[in-house]
């Protein structure tokens, strides 16, 4: 190797890399995040398995393959740590080039390759099954701006629980964490992230509608959370059902605000009363309507998903037209945000896909949102 070797620290985490071709970053326990060899890019996911990616499909989304905790890759990763600290250990004697930030960033470099040199795949199916233990169920998506907050479960389940398109939570009854379940919870957060919990600048209230929960119980967890883990950089953000959820006045949202609420995400999926009923949702869109300008006058950004692919192709039109004139009417802003998901097992994926490109130029046409992309087969709980 006759390349740089250059070293940062950041807060909870260190990144290796030997140009051209190898890179680690660790945390300060020596749990490997993501890996470089060659052309193949790794990330590790919580649940202790392996994404990987190859030239050209870009690590930066999930385009790839998934491999469990127990393959090959867990070994191969601490012979790359081993391995880069011997390369360190090279620079610092003189044989490569250096470039280190901070000053400190070496001692901590060579000390987390140390530890990630000592992992293997059993200590990563240990942290699986203690993933497992941590959430009480999986963490099947976020929107796609959260994707790397830390997702916290003030509940479980879905209190509705019957929409047609989703394959997560068809009867998972919905209950609400008590305040000893959130102890729980939180100290197995810290257990399966540990350092870290430094990186992650965001958190998520999960389930399917974090926000369902009793506005007293709500605050009383928040303030659980934030106590233990501070409050996040780009604030909170959760699912919202309005037709099973407490009816907030912007009171209410200006609560939730001060704790820390940026967003709530809502399923619109089409502004058609009849399609959303066969969508297995409420026709009403009063309350919905009601909760988003609630909650905008309250001080919180809305999230608004709808879908492409979802419904029959003569009734495409019908979907689109009600979609966009219905969230013309809600008079959004830059702080609000559509996302404009394609049905991830849609009969015709093509057909989805330009179906969501049309959709999205026309609500950017018609609202003053963004309109972001909503790809949830993208999406992975990475580390």
């Amino acid at each position: 190797m006759e390349d740089t070797v250059r070293v940062r620290a950041g807060d909870g985490f260190v990144k290796v890399e030997a140009e051209p071709d190898r890179a680690l970053r660790v945390d300060d326990a020596g749990r490997w995040i993501t890996a470089r060899f060659g052309s193949t890019t790794l990330r590790r996911k919580v649940d202790g398995g392996v994404f990987v990616a190859r030239a050209g499909t870009g690590a930066s989304v999930a385009v790839g393959e998934d491999a469990p905790a127990d393959g090959p890759w867990h070994p191969r990763v601490a012979a790359l740590a081993a391995d880069l600290r011997g390369d360190l250990a090279a620079a610092v004697a003189g044989a490569y080039p250096l470039e280190a930030i901070p000053e400190d960033a070496v001692s901590r470099a060579d000390a987390a390759l140390a530890r990630a040199a000592a992992l293997g795949s059993d200590d990563y199916v240990a942290l699986g099954r203690r993933f497992a233990e941590v959430y009480a169920e999986p963490v099947p998506i976020l929107p796609p701006d959260r994707y790397k907050d830390l997702v916290v479960l003030p509940a479980v389940g879905c209190p509705h629980g019957v929409c047609t398109f989703c394959a997560w939570y068809q009867d998972a009854r919905f209950r609400a964490f008590s305040d000893d379940d959130l102890r729980a919870h939180l100290d197995g957060l810290e257990e399966l992230f540990g350092a870290g919990l430094r990186a992650r600048d965001g958190l998520f209230l999960g389930s399917a509608s974090g926000l369902s929960v009793a506005d007293a119980r709500l605050l009383r967890l928040i303030d659980l959370v934030v106590d233990r883990f501070g409050r996040p950089p780009r604030g909170i953000a959760a699912f919202l059902d309005p037709h099973h959820a407490p009816r907030r006045d912007p009171a209410a949202w200006g609560r939730l605000a001060d704790r820390g609420l940026v967003r709530a995400v809502v399923g619109l999926e089409t502004g058609d009363p009849a399609l959303r009923q066969r969508l297995g949702k409420s026709p009403d869109l009063a309350p919905l309507r009601d909760a988003v300008a609630a909650m905008r006058a309250g001080g919180v950004g809305a999230g608004i998903t709808v879908l492409a692919g979802a419904v029959r192709p003569e009734d495409v039109p019908t979907h689109h037209a009600a979609t966009v004139a219905f969230l013309a009417g809600l008079e959004l802003d830059q702080r609000d945000l559509v996302y404009v998901s394609p049905l991830d097992d849609a009969p015709d994926p093509a057909a989805a896909a330009r179906e969501a490109t049309a959709l999205t130029r026309a609500l950017r046409d018609a609202t003053g949102a963004k309109v972001s992309p909503y790809r949830v087969d993208l999406y992975r709980y990475f580390a």
